[in-house]
């Protein structure tokens, strides 16, 4: 079977794929990425420490 007959999805080479890259060029987008961040870290932090402190 050749290359350009293949079946299912193309499969590219580890050159060919990159990851992906975060642009925040305005400063509210900026804001709102680092807010997320830190709620991603504190929230659990704080209900851990409700229920321990409980």
């Amino acid at each position: 079977m050749s290359d350009s007959q293949q079946k299912g999805p193309p499969t590219y080479s580890a050159e060919q794929v990159t990851q992906g890259k975060i642009i925040l060029r305005k400063p509210w987008q900026r804001i709102v990425f680092m807010t997320g961040l830190a709620a991603a870290v504190l929230l659990p932090l704080a209900a851990l420490a409700v229920y321990y402190f409980r």
